[in-house]
């Protein structure tokens, strides 16, 4: 199997490149309780990220999102023409946008994070 860089390599000719990760958090200080939640404290534990090529699934894991991005970075960073990186997220019902978004802007604090909202709901008129 091969690695990310790897595959990053072996993929430099193309436009765009498809990424999926997943987090897995760690949560410590549970003798806070049931009366305390607010004390809990949670981690990014590790992030795997996946690529298909070929019908054929590889996936690295890493322990934050940095390792991964650094990844990218030292295969693309200094080319001129550069592919787009597109990350999927896998079950992002919880709180996997925060982690990634936690860790962009603590890693990488020259890095722009906006935020978009999408105005679903309706007003009562």
């Amino acid at each position: 199997m091969r690695t990310l860089k790897q595959y990053l390599k072996d993929c430099e000719m193309f436009k765009n490149i498809t990424l999926f990760f997943d987090i897995e958090t760690l949560q410590y200080n549970e003798k806070a309780g049931s009366q305390s939640p607010s004390e809990y404290k949670n981690v990014t534990y590790s992030v795997a990220v996946s690529w298909i090529e070929n019908g054929i699934v590889e996936y690295e894991i890493f322990p934050n999102f940095k390792q991964m991005f650094d990844i990218i970075i030292e295969c693309y960073g200094k080319k001129k023409k550069k592919p787009k990186v597109i990350l999927n997220a896998h079950n992002t019902n919880k709180y996997d946008n925060h982690y990634l978004r936690k860790d962009i802007t603590y890693y990488y604090p020259h890095v722009k994070v906006e935020n978009f909202f999408l105005n679903t709901a309706t007003t009562d008129e």
